[in-house]
């Protein structure tokens, strides 16, 4: 084999470089000359230079790490154990992070990396911009806990998914919230509403087979209306303590037309504390119609019933039997019965007369009773009293009821038949009574001519 220079010896390209190929290297601790093959010059290189040297800017065309071939039209990929660079690093493709972290110079933790159109920056959550009101198309972020991942949602979505889910329990921090359709209580109460304003209050109808139910507790008074009286006890109407109640109901025609409430009395708490309905809250008066019981309260299935109809009084007071002062009353809207201290006014149904019942006192002319009208009476008419009842009278009827007949005939009574009678008058009698006659018309009557005439006249009659 000729000696050559180095230079002298024919070049090889990258391109043509076997992993198996050949090179020269002086071993620099034996001073001895040795081979490598490009696989193991490639790792060696890896290894011990590429791993600590600091790259400010480099290009890569060719050649292979580890094995694999990069650059050209079929370019693999690397793998280093560590690179350092500390200036800019360009990658003009894809950058796929095998393992959990990403690691920067400036890291704190609850930042987020957000991008700014050029660079992704660490910003900490309370360096965003804040927004003072949420359009129903603003998007925020959400990690989809079934399908995975983190993923946007609209206002308008999520809080429809909060209302449909139940999730919603808390808008005291909304001081002007809107409904932007119905509102389903659900059969819950709405509590501690100062006032309320509607076009209407509907009530809501309940059936004899599907009355409206309300749940009965019992338990200690606190604030109650009558907080002091009575049993220290109160009735619970589905938790609220003895409320003021409203009743509908008018019409009575068909046989399930009235409105039916039901006071349920099964939880134990009600043993020995039946409820009633009273016309007044000490329950002088017990009101009985149309109210059913059912059971002994306190045991499973125990229930009192009322059906509200327009002629269920206009208030009620639902009271425990046993003990005073328990519950509160109830209004009956469209009641056509008046109740007022226990006493019952009917209005009418048809033309005729107002009736009183109850404790009202009844007609008739005995004492304490009070006298009704059984005919009309008309301007100057007189009043009779007629066994019963009372009557208007004119003046001929009077006349005639006490039996005087005005003439001048025997037994009948005597009456001035003048327009006006004056003082020193005389009276002459004529065929309907008595007529009024001053000393001219009298001279006049008796043919008197002259003025001694007259005073005989006068002498003569004393």
């Amino acid at each position: 084999m000729p000696v050559q220079k180095i230079s002298e010896m024919t070049a090889i390209t990258g391109s043509t470089t076997a992993s198996d190929d050949l090179f020269l290297v002086v071993d620099s601790s034996t001073n001895i000359t040795k081979k490598i093959t490009r696989a193991e010059l490639n790792n060696a290189i890896e290894q011990d230079v590429i791993a600590s040297i600091d790259i400010t800017t480099a290009n890569i065309d060719g050649g292979t790490i580890d094995g694999v071939t990069i650059g050209g039209s079929s370019a693999g990929a690397g793998t280093f154990t560590s690179m350092q660079i500390n200036n800019n690093c360009v990658i003009t493709g894809d950058l796929t992070v095998t393992g959990d972290d990403i690691t920067m110079g400036t890291n704190t933790a609850g930042n987020l990396l957000i991008a700014d159109g050029t660079n992704f920056n660490s910003v900490a959550v309370g360096s965003l911009s804040e927004i003072s009101t949420v359009a129903s198309d603003d998007v925020l972020l959400c990690v989809d806990t079934s399908g995975g991942g983190l993923k946007r949602i609209t206002r308008a979505t999520l809080t429809a998914g909060l209302a449909a889910t139940g999730a919603i329990t808390n808008i005291v921090e909304d001081t002007t919230p809107q409904l932007g359709g119905d509102l389903d209580g659900q059969d819950k109460n709405l509590e501690n509403v100062v006032l309320s304003s509607a076009s209407s209050h509907a009530g809501r109808y309940g059936s004899s087979s599907a009355p409206i139910t309300f749940t009965v507790t019992v338990a200690s008074k606190s604030g109650h209306p009558y907080q002091g009286d009575g049993s220290g006890l109160a009735y619970l109407l589905n938790g609220l303590q003895s409320p003021a109640l409203t009743f509908y109901g008018v019409d009575n025609v068909t046989s399930d037309s009235g409105y039916y409430y039901r006071f349920d009395q099964s939880d134990s708490s009600n043993g020995g504390h039946p409820l009633r309905f009273y016309l007044d809250a000490d329950k002088t008066t017990a009101f009985t119609t149309g109210v059913t019981t059912n059971g002994t309260a306190g045991s499973s299935g125990a229930y009192t019933q009322i059906v509200v109809t327009e002629d269920t009084p206009s208030i009620l007071y639902y009271q425990c039997s046993n003990h005073g002062y328990m519950g509160n009353h109830a209004v009956v809207l469209g009641s056509n019965k008046i109740n007022h201290s226990e006493a019952l006014i009917d209005m009418p149904t048809s033309s005729g007369t107002l009736a009183l019942t109850s404790q009202l006192p009844t007609s008739g002319i005995s004492s304490g009773n009070v006298a009704t009208f059984t005919s009309g009476a008309v301007d100057n008419d007189f009043l009779r009293i007629d066994g019963t009842s009372i009557e208007g009278r004119s003046a001929s009827e009077v006349l005639s009821d006490i039996g005087v007949t005005f003439g001048i005939a025997n037994t009948n009574t005597v009456k001035i038949d003048s327009s006006s009678v004056a003082n020193g008058e005389f009276a002459k009698f004529t065929a309907n009574g008595l007529e009024s006659r001053s000393v001219a018309e009298l001279s006049s009557d008796i043919g008197a001519a002259t003025t001694d005439d007259i005073i005989a006249l006068s002498i003569a009659l004393g």
